[in-house]
């Protein structure tokens, strides 16, 4: 699967643009794709309608699609009072390369493709039989078996099936390169859902399980598909995952699930995770969405997702304060957050942050902690959470210890208790009732 046009990158694309409302009229135009910036238009004209689903034209000798376009600056048909120069500039949501497009319905997707950034650590798969040598060896020949897989069964409904499959890129001037490069990519591929906006939102929903599963920020480089028996290219802005704490790197010791060890129920695991995501979108976007660096702005997105998930899970919990919630979820889990300390204490200080973080109130300014213990409150509210997540997977009791105990990460910031030979030794900061300070 070759994919061409990466929403990493700038691009444009200089043609002639159709007004919807007015066919034989054809404006010379400007597209823009920016990763940062999104999508625009500059026309050297006005189309009629200041808004339009679809505006179709041909650039670099390729039918192009604008999709859900908007004039922020425009001189249309009833308020050009005989403007011969009337400029305009058009945002859009979505861009189709190789394809002229009136109606969605029209628009029949036959496959979906689009490629994340780097899994191979958590899928485990490869064709390459050894090893080849390393980038910095001088050498003079390489000889490597390279098995060509079938793709691997990520998820199947009654309706659609996904495929994860592998891609072997060569350099282009191979065998003739003195530094020839292999590299091995993903990609997922959708197959029986003819509906754009229903394979689109299979992207954002993969991209979150696998973000979440390998603690990493996991987002998309190429979007594809296979439309009226057409290759289309798709650029679009998509937000960009930024999790509060995450993996210093990808690592299988670091990851919660991963394809290798979950095979067997990964399309369960994702079933599972559409049911969860589907229904709690407002609270499940600050969890991925972390634009700000300030330990204060991650800790309260996470006391406000702990609020949220509690009043998800619990329906008739509606008199509950803040506190209480907290004190439930801690006692919920309290098989792991006991390693943190004790429940009281930091429901008490999850509040009195979330109060001071949230409202500014002065009165409880000299509760509040900094530095490492501020990093560490913040950890354990966002511990709690991913223990919430992981219970709405429908995984049990000893599968929720397995992911956390086998996550290394967390395995040495709790301080788990290992072998019996080893002995246990609590963490240094501890949340006691008996401590103001929280160690």
């Amino acid at each position: 699967m070759e994919f061409k046009f990466s929403l990493y990158k700038k691009h444009e694309f200089l043609g002639l643009w159709e007004d919807p409302e007015t066919p034989g009229k054809k404006v010379v135009g400007l597209l823009k794709y920016d990763p940062i910036e999104g999508i625009s238009l500059e026309l050297e004209d006005s189309f009629k309608r200041q808004s339009n689903k679809f505006i179709r034209g041909i650039a670099s000798g390729t039918e192009i699609t604008i999709v859900n376009c908007f004039a922020s600056t425009w001189n249309g048909s009833e308020f050009n009072f005989g403007l011969k120069y009337a400029p305009s500039h058009i945002n859009a949501s979505v861009v189709l390369i190789g394809a002229s497009v009136r109606n969605f319905p029209d628009f029949s997707v036959e496959q979906f493709y689009f490629k994340t950034d780097d899994i191979k650590q958590w899928s485990q798969i490869s064709g390459f039989e050894g090893s080849l040598p390393y980038p910095g060896e001088k050498i003079k020949e390489i000889n490597f078996n390279y098995r060509l897989l079938e793709p691997t069964l990520f998820f199947e409904s009654d309706r659609e099936k996904i495929y994860l499959g592998t891609n072997l890129e060569v350099a282009r001037n191979f065998p003739h390169s003195e530094d020839p490069n292999f590299k091995e990519t993903h990609y997922f591929r959708i197959d029986g859902l003819s509906d754009f906006e229903e394979c689109n939102k299979h992207i954002t929903t993969i991209s979150r399980f696998l973000s979440f599963s390998t603690r990493n920020d996991i987002n998309i480089e190429y979007i594809s598909a296979r439309a009226n028996g057409n290759s289309v290219s798709i650029l679009e802005k998509r937000q960009s995952i930024i999790l509060g704490f995450k993996a210093k790197n990808m690592e299988l010791a670091k990851m919660f699930f991963c394809l290798p060890r979950h095979k067997d129920k990964i399309s369960q695991l994702y079933s599972s995770w559409i049911n969860f995501t589907d229904s709690c979108t407002d609270f499940i976007d600050l969890y991925f969405y972390n634009p700000s660096n300030l330990l204060s702005d991650v800790f309260l997105r996470s006391a406000q997702s702990l609020e949220e998930i509690h009043r998800y899970n619990n329906k008739g919990s509606d008199k509950f304060g803040f506190k209480r919630r907290i004190e439930s979820l801690f006692a919920e889990f309290d098989y792991v957050m006991n390693y943190t300390g004790e429940k009281e204490k930091f429901s008490q200080l999850i509040q009195d942050h979330r109060d001071y973080f949230s409202h500014w109130f002065e009165k409880k300014r000299h509760l509040i902690l900094d530095g490492i213990k501020l990093e560490c409150l913040a950890r354990d509210a966002n511990l709690l959470f991913e223990l919430s997540i992981l219970k709405n997977l429908d995984l049990n009791h000893n599968e929720i210890v397995h992911a956390v105990m086998h996550c290394q990460d967390y395995s040495l910031y709790l301080h788990w208790k290992g072998p019996e030979y080893l002995g246990h030794f609590p963490r240094e900061i501890q949340w006691k009732n008996d401590d103001k300070e929280g160690e």
